[in-house]
């Protein structure tokens, strides 16, 4: 369950669900003025429905979450006018991923996904500035975000500043032994 800070009601009937762990996420945002310009060397263009497969089992790897997620979230994403799903490639493989939702005036900016072994290289940065700019070209005053922990120098290394925070309040991690 996610809530911004201060609503003490939602977070007690959470933790009495059993969503004891707690993790804070800041929403970002970042204005055309602020926009620090990045770039990597990497293809990114739009996603092509042969790289849909390819780019869930990326989203699946980099969230550590069932394929079967982001595989309606795809189906989903598809169907929806103002979304734009960009990938960035290297080597004939997709590295990174990045999905824009444009709509009064700004730019939304969702399941930005590096996995692991790829991460580092700017991939995560780039694709994001795309979406930005490709926001910005269409006339998005704005662009925002939620930030993962990983995620967050990168987003500050492109203009972005915190405005809010968000508590995720989920089960506890498994263990394993």
């Amino acid at each position: 369950m996610q809530t911004r800070l201060g609503h003490d009601r939602i977070r007690q009937a959470a933790l009495a669900l059993g969503l004891t762990h707690t993790e804070l996420i800041p929403g970002m945002v970042v204005r055309p003025d602020s926009f620090v310009e990045v770039r990597a060397d990497i293809e990114i263009g739009p996603i092509a429905r042969d790289e849909i497969d390819e780019t869930n089992r990326l989203l699946a790897a980099s969230f550590n979450a069932p394929i079967e997620l982001f595989s309606r979230f795809s189906e989903g994403v598809q169907h929806i006018q103002e979304a734009s799903w960009y990938v960035a490639r290297a080597d004939g493989e997709v590295r990174s991923t990045a999905v824009g939702f444009a709509g009064d005036e700004a730019t939304g900016i969702f399941s930005v996904a590096t996995p692991g072994q790829y991460r580092g290289r700017g991939y995560g940065a780039a694709v994001t500035a795309h979406v930005l700019r490709e926001g910005f070209k269409r006339g998005s005053r704005f662009g925002y975000l939620q930030s993962s922990t990983i995620g967050h120098g990168v987003y500050q290394r492109l203009g972005f500043c915190d405005v809010e925070e968000y508590r995720l309040l989920t089960r506890p991690p498994a263990h394993t032994a």
